[in-house]
């Protein structure tokens, strides 16, 4: 007996847990899950590798080369006759130096003193790269906690859809067992009974419907998050702020701002890099050569030599490609400002019409619960009005259905309330929606 009392208050302790899991849980775990999101983080591992090769660019680079030359014809160094006085007379030589066959294996040491900015530059566009990688995760996040909320509440509309058809379902049920009663009694005619099982039937089928349907919606919800639809909390419900204060959230917070942002950035930076291109680049370079032949052409063996400088490139003329590129850039910043006032714009028009929607969706929820509460009431005189042979079974059975169809009103709009409320959140970039 003990053992049993141990058992039932365990598992009435641990029942909670495991089903009443948070929405605001099931959106975590659907983000850990989503493999667009392990993508953006692969992603942003690969900008962080890019950024330390932009980053080498600024070492020293150490090279081993080879190069072999092939020469069909030597150097050769005329001397002319030396007069030393009349009669007396050196006759001029002929010197060749080099070979045909010549080597040169040589380390090269190359840095980097100046190359306007450039390299800095490039190193911080990768930064900016990695930034925007990032906002665009909290777009998706945003994305994804819209798919699993909506997914929920289209989940919460078909039980109660289905639990108010099992409702009607059964008092028709009930009805049709009072009418075969009658009929054995000669009551009531034949057809009353066919009239009702029939609309039971209908019933059946749309049962069926919603069965299957339930089914879809809580697979694709165990896709989005891992749990099953049944185990989060029934209670949960959405919640907005006002409007005034929702759009300023959505200025101050929202990703694509930090986006536009980011990308003001990325425009100055190459423009900044468009700049150093006019500018002198300077390199510095150390080689350590061992050669055949070697420095001089006139010993033709292996020897060894150093040498070392500066290199200086400066591009005096490319045709205005500066200047264009300039022009793009303010092109682009132009667009840039012009796509931000239109989304604002957009933002805010779309965000008055979901708060009207809001407010007239409220409205339309307390005139759709009287309706179910004077069906009701509506559906319960009719009986008593069959029972007394006053209403025909058909009037009866529309007033059943009355109920049936102002209580699915009543569950379609509070389902709309809530997912207008997600929209809204998605909207402004609101995740939590608390």
């Amino acid at each position: 007996m003990k053992k049993f009392f141990f058992i039932f208050t365990i598992t009435f302790i641990t029942l909670p847990v495991f089903c009443g899991i948070h929405l605001d849980e099931a959106v975590k775990k659907g983000i850990e899950l989503n493999f667009e999101l392990k993508n953006i983080g692969i992603e942003s591992k690969i900008i962080d590798k890019r950024m330390k090769i932009a980053e080498s660019g600024k070492v020293f680079k150490i090279d081993l080369k080879g190069n072999y030359l092939f020469r069909s014809e030597k150097i050769e160094m005329n001397l002319p006759d030396i007069t030393i006085h009349p009669g007396l007379v050196f006759p001029g030589v002929t010197m060749e130096g080099g070979a045909f066959n010549n080597f040169d294996l040589y380390f090269s040491i190359i840095q980097p003193i100046y190359t306007g900015n450039i390299l800095t530059n490039s190193i911080k566009l990768k930064e900016v790269e990695k930034l925007l990688n990032n906002t665009g995760r909290e777009l998706k996040i945003i994305e994804i906690s819209n798919k699993i909320k909506t997914t929920y509440f289209t989940f919460r509309l078909l039980k109660n859809e289905k639990r108010s058809l099992e409702i009607i379902l059964g008092r028709v049920e009930v009805h049709l067992a009072t009418l075969q009663d009658l009929y054995k009694e000669g009551l009531v005619r034949r057809n009353e009974i066919l009239e009702t099982e029939l609309k039971a039937g209908e019933m059946v089928l749309k049962k069926e419907e919603i069965d299957s349907l339930i089914n879809s919606v809580s697979k694709n919800f165990h896709e989005l998050c891992g749990y099953e639809i049944s185990m989060i909390d029934p209670d949960y419900s959405e919640s907005i702020r006002e409007e005034k204060v929702s759009m300023e959230f959505f200025i101050q917070n929202h990703p694509q701002f930090r986006i536009f942002s980011t990308k003001e950035k990325v425009l100055k930076l190459k423009k900044k890099i468009a700049q150093g291109q006019r500018l002198p680049h300077l390199n510095g370079f150390a080689e350590v050569h061992y050669g055949k032949p070697g420095i001089n052409f006139f010993q033709d063996q292996w020897n060894s030599w150093f040498q070392g400088g500066i290199n200086l490139n400066f591009n005096l003329f490319n045709s205005g490609k500066y200047g264009k590129e300039k022009n793009i850039i303010v092109y682009e910043k132009e667009k840039l400002k012009n796509i931000k006032k239109d989304l604002i714009s957009k933002i805010r028009t779309k965000l008055s019409d979901l708060y009207q929607n809001h407010l007239s969706l409220k409205r339309k929820l307390k005139v759709s619960e009287k309706l179910v509460v004077r069906s009701e009431e509506e559906s319960d005189i009719k009986k008593k009005l069959f029972e007394e042979r006053q209403v025909s079974n058909s009037e009866y059975l529309t007033s059943l259905l009355n109920v049936k169809k102002y209580r699915s009103m009543k569950n379609k709009i509070e389902l709309q309330i809530q997912k207008t409320k997600v929209s809204i959140n998605s909207l402004i970039g609101k995740e939590g929606g608390k």
